[in-house]
């Protein structure tokens, strides 16, 4: 392995060697890494390529293959000027993500570089556990990138002689990655994740100005996780558990039903009318990140 591809769990290990039994017994051991954080990604950089500053680089090949010597990038496009997506994948990863019935994806922006906007995961099942299958780079979160993200994952999948079209994909509620997944796979069932759901719901809360009220107050919490838990109810009973929780505050004194009744607009605006709670889900397995 070349000396640029060492990870921080090998700086640690090198770092917090002992230099002798007597010194390892003699001082506190500590397994709280997080304040050496700094000075281990400090190291590490040094032995790593500079980040480019734009989409126009060339990848190593050390980052193009597995440590089998295997193919690990396996989409490398511009869809538009200086526009350009990335996807890493070992062929076994592959195959996993297109024989998977079920599809999680996810994106993340405080990890991905400045020059993309997000790294975009797709997760596969087997033996019951969730695994992270493909990593992508995305220049956006625009539903002509999410389109031609699906298409070339098509693409990959044809030439392995197998079929990418998955039963029931879960994602987040964006609107973007919404339409593309219906585009590209009408006959899926596409769900929302409730973590992402009662983390929009909390969102908003918070711009709400409520986030005091709901750290401090009893009562007012309460109403805000009834609100969550109601996708959680069957179907049947979502419209009226939604009313019941209004006639609850509209029965409290004026000023508490004013600083929640923006909530319940919203709620019933966004997640009953327009995004509809039989799209969120709450599965139930076990993910190996």
């Amino acid at each position: 392995m070349t000396s640029h591809l060492n990870t921080i769990s090998f700086l640690v290990s090198q770092k917090g060697k002992p230099r002798s039994i007597n010194l390892c017994r003699t001082r506190p051991f500590s397994h709280n890494l997080r304040p050496f954080a700094g000075s281990l990604n400090k190291s590490r950089r040094l032995q790593t390529p500079v980040i480019p500053d734009s989409q126009t680089f060339d990848i190593p090949e050390v980052y193009s293959k597995t440590l089998k010597n295997e193919p690990f990038l396996c989409i490398d496009k511009f869809i538009r000027r200086k526009t350009r997506v990335l996807v890493f994948a070992s062929r076994e990863q592959l195959t996993l993500l297109f024989e998977s019935s079920i599809i999680f994806m996810d994106g993340t922006f405080s990890a991905s570089p400045s020059i993309f906007d997000q790294v975009y995961s797709l997760h596969g099942i087997k033996y019951q556990q969730c695994f992270a299958c493909a990593f992508g780079l995305l220049p956006d979160r625009k539903k002509p990138t999410y389109k031609f993200l699906f298409q070339e994952l098509k693409n990959l999948a044809a030439e392995m002689n197998l079929c990418f079209n998955p039963i029931t994909i879960m994602s987040d509620f964006e609107t973007g990655l919404a339409e593309a997944i219906h585009s590209e796979f009408p006959n899926c069932n596409h769900v929302g994740c409730f973590f992402h759901f009662t983390q929009a719901v909390y969102r908003h809360i918070q711009t709400l100005g409520l986030s005091q009220e709901y750290n401090n107050n009893e009562e007012v919490r309460l109403i805000c996780r009834k609100l969550m838990a109601l996708s959680l109810l069957p179907l049947h009973l979502v419209i009226q558990s939604f009313d019941d929780l209004f006639e609850l505050i509209l029965q409290a004194p004026s000023n508490k039903f004013d600083l929640l009744k923006p909530l319940f607009n919203y709620f019933d605006n966004y997640w009953i009318k327009q995004v509809d709670l039989k799209k969120v889900e709450c599965f139930r397995i076990r993910n190996t990140n």
